[in-house]
């Protein structure tokens, strides 16, 4: 036989004694302590490349750098227009000065240059000569003597012929355009030869 609450009988019986009524739920208790941290887990992937941040503003001028060196220009530009026949182991006169030359100077009687600077020279010369046989031959010479690679044989009548040499020399060194063999005819009324000499570097 089980006991019978008033609940369950509604009558006026003393089970009332032996009901059993929940009471209203505690308090919280305390939070507890934090457990270990756990394992670390696997890294991402790479997110996408943001977008490009703003322009810096422009730093300072920087001081100015150290002066640089002074270019030296020496020349002289040389021509003839007369007519002249120049034998074999003679030179070429010039009677024109092309430009006003500069660390380059002429003799009185056009055939010789003279370097004022040590320095290396590129030097341009031809002519323009009337046909003679056999042809002449025609060689740049400095101070005396023949500059290798300048021998150059005369062509035809109304052909220029031309030769171009670097050379180095020291200041007061000559140079002249020289007939090696053969007679070198120059017609008047043209330019019939030239004499370029440029300073290139010390």
């Amino acid at each position: 036989m089980r006991d019978i609450c008033c609940c369950d009988c509604n009558c006026n019986c003393n089970c009332m004694s032996r009901c059993i009524i929940q009471g209203p739920t505690g308090p919280q208790g305390p939070q507890g302590i934090q457990g270990p941290t756990g394992a670390t887990g696997m890294q991402g992937i790479q997110g996408p490349i943001g977008p490009t941040g703003m322009q810096g503003i422009q730093g300072i001028q920087g001081p100015t750098g150290p002066t640089g060196l002074t270019a030296s220009i020496f020349f002289g530009s040389f021509f003839s227009e007369t007519s002249q026949t120049v034998p074999a182991g003679s030179d070429v006169a010039f009677n024109t000065t092309d430009f006003v030359a500069s660390g380059v100077s002429i003799n009185a009687t056009g055939t010789i240059f003279t370097v004022a600077n040590t320095g290396f020279y590129n030097v341009d010369f031809g002519v323009d000569a009337a046909g003679s046989l056999p042809p002449p031959v025609i060689q740049l010479y400095a101070n005396g003597a023949p500059v290798l690679g300048t021998n150059v044989q005369v062509a035809t009548l109304n052909t220029i012929t031309t030769a171009v040499k670097t050379i180095f020399l020291t200041a007061g060194s000559t140079l002249e355009f020289r007939v090696i063999s053969g007679s070198l005819t120059l017609m008047s009324g043209i330019t019939n030869a030239y004499m370029n000499i440029t300073y290139l570097t010390a």
